[in-house]
């Protein structure tokens, strides 16, 4: 007798599939019937209760079935349901008990005829007994016997439905000893678990079915036989199902509704729990093969994989308070945000456990409820790779840049300095000023990571001594933005724009006197991007010097010159006059019908600034 009811499962849709085409439909909508009728089997034709007590209290024949015991070789453990039936006396029997005893009866006389090979299918093959059982167990699942079913029992039969079509075509998908039907195993395990309700369980269960067996088959390198792997599709299955289904009641109760918005209401957890469930197989399955001892379990975790809590906590936060976050993830988006918080956890679980599983959840909504207020910001794209980002990096140095791993997302140092980064990046040129391109998605990532990047390598340029991060660089990239804003033109494209930024701020992490102030209480390396710019980029400039200097590779090519030039100096306004009049020598020059080169400029500000 089988005990495994997942392998049952598994077991019921191949044999189901050997019933041929044509017997398909039918077979399958008995499976959904108190009363089973295979067309192919030659059944126990007659029976009544009288006959049925008979059997089942014969040692020979029915017994072991009640109470457990050998039949032939074969071990069965008895039921429970058996055992209440036979022991009550005839005339106390109910009309509903008659009928259980009866269709019971059929089931193991049968499998009695099967293991005698009595019983052959469509093309004469003998039935197996022990598939014969697995299609009667899932019959008897379905009859409502059991009171407090599992999830699994509950939907046996919609699962036969869904996987004898799917068995057709991969038929390895419900082989428990391949590596997809270990995975497709584990998740029905994970679901003989759960005991849910009807209206708790509505869809998901089948949608969760069809996502593994999709997975399974999209993402065969993702799974092994590796009992760690059959783990997580396990836990993670069970705490998404539990998850959501919790969701589903609580809609469910909720007397402020009307039955429409219910409906949408229990269909957007589910569509977000299937959604997270699909992402979290992907970027699960490629991290555990990767390190399976790191992201499988969590110490003092609450004896949760660490997988299904990171998703959990994600699913959470879009259901609960996602500050608009079921607009801009798509499942690519979730697979970054999952994978990302799971590398950066799985090297620092304290995370999880120090901030009782809000950490991440509240790191996440923190981002999105900021960025949500800069124009045109959050969209599909910019807001998982913002967030991989910060996660990323702030695993880098922990201590420094998520002090106590407190649950504020203002205390971390990353998630300040992509807000900030970002919402002074996207803000609308006003109508006064001459340079107007937005900065795309990609410009947008690429400063970002910039800034990321120079606070890991030198802190000290943006970190005050309370641990705090200062005001100097949404200082540096305001003032930056404000000269190209107001010396720009439409011969400055973004992309030249953002190279500029992007060697400013390499500049001031480098100098952190970039960041002091001139006597008209400019910051000095504003007013250095100012003197070129002013310069080469003036309506009064010549058209053969024009020509020349405003070239993609010549701006950024004086820009990086000059900055670079002055870290070498006392970073003072002479050395800014010094700048400008380089610039204005080279511009003479150029006017005069000579050609521009940067070993030139080089020359000129070496000696002006008294370098060599």
């Amino acid at each position: 007798m089988i005990t495994d009811s997942a392998a049952l499962v598994l077991l019921a849709i191949r044999s189901a599939v050997r019933l041929g085409q044509q017997a398909r439909k039918s077979y399958v909508d008995s499976t959904r019937r108190r009363e089973l009728v295979l067309p192919i089997v030659k059944f126990y034709s007659s029976t009544g209760h009288m006959d049925a007590l008979t059997y089942f209290k014969d040692p020979q024949f029915g017994k072991p079935y009640v109470e457990g015991g050998s039949i032939d070789g074969q071990e069965y453990e008895g039921s429970k349901v058996l055992k209440r039936l036979v022991s009550t006396l005839p005339a106390k029997l109910t009309k509903e008990d008659k009928k259980e005893l009866e269709i019971l009866h059929g089931k193991y006389v049968n499998i009695d005829r099967a293991r005698d090979g009595k019983l052959v299918w469509q093309d004469n093959v003998p039935v197996n007994g022990e598939e014969l059982e697995a299609i009667f167990t899932i019959r008897q699942w379905r009859s409502g016997a059991d009171p407090t079913p599992s999830t699994l029992h509950r939907m046996a039969g919609t699962f036969l439905e869904i996987g004898i079509d799917y068995a057709l075509n991969s038929p390895d998908l419900f082989d428990k000893n391949s590596k997809k039907g270990k995975a497709i195993h584990s998740f029905l395990s994970a679901l003989d678990d759960i005991d849910l309700t009807e209206a708790e369980l509505s869809e998901l269960p089948a949608r969760l079915f069809v996502a593994t067996m999709e997975t399974a088959t999209e993402n065969p390198e993702l799974l092994s036989g590796d009992l760690k792997v059959q783990e997580f599709i396990k836990v993670t299955t069970k705490e998404i199902s539990t998850n959501v289904a919790r969701r589903i009641n609580d809609i469910n109760i909720d007397g402020s509704l009307d039955a429409i918005a219910k409906r949408k209401a229990r269909l957007k957890v589910q569509d977000w729990g299937e959604l997270l469930y699909r992402s979290t197989l992907t970027s699960g399955g490629r991290l555990i093969l990767s390190d399976p001892a790191k992201f499988l379990s969590v110490k003092d975790a609450g004896n949760q994989a660490l997988i299904s809590s990171v998703g959990n906590s994600i699913l959470d936060l879009i259901l609960e308070d996602g500050g608009g976050l079921e607009d801009v993830f798509s499942r690519e988006g979730l697979e970054v945000v999952i994978s990302a918080a799971l590398k950066t956890i799985g090297e620092h679980p304290e995370i999880l456990t120090k901030t009782k599983n809000e950490g991440v959840k509240t790191l996440i909504s923190e981002l999105a409820k900021e960025l949500s207020q800069a124009d045109n910001l959050l969209n599909r794209d910019i807001l998982p790779e913002i967030i991989r980002m910060t996660l990323e990096k702030s695993g880098e140095n922990l201590e420094l840049f998520w002090p106590k791993l407190q649950n504020d997302p203002k205390k971390n140092l990353m998630v300040t300095a992509a807000k900030t980064t970002l919402l002074v990046l996207s803000r609308k040129p006003k109508n006064n000023e001459s340079w107007k391109p937005q900065f795309t998605k990609t410009d947008l990532l690429m400063l970002t990571e910039t800034v990321l990047d120079e606070l890991v390598k030198n802190p000290g340029w943006l970190i005050t001594k309370a641990g705090e991060l200062n005001g100097t660089l949404k200082e540096v990239l305001t003032t930056t933005i404000d000269v190209l804003r107001k010396h720009g033109t439409n011969r400055l494209s973004s992309s030249v724009g953002v190279e500029i930024i992007h060697e400013v701020l390499k500049a001031v992490a480098l100098r952190q006197e970039f960041t002091n102030k001139l006597p008209n209480g400019q910051m000095v390396v504003s007013a250095a991007i100012e003197a070129v710019l002013s310069k080469i980029f003036s309506n009064h400039l010549d058209e053969k010097a024009s020509w020349q200097l405003l070239k993609v590779e010549v701006v950024k090519g004086i820009i990086q010159l000059s900055l670079e030039r002055l870290a070498l100096t006392g970073l003072d306004q002479d050395s800014i006059n010094k700048l400008q009049e380089c610039i204005d020598e080279q511009i003479a020059t150029i006017t005069q019908g000579k050609l521009f080169s940067l070993e030139s400029l080089a020359d000129s500000l070496n000696k002006k600034l008294a370098l060599i």
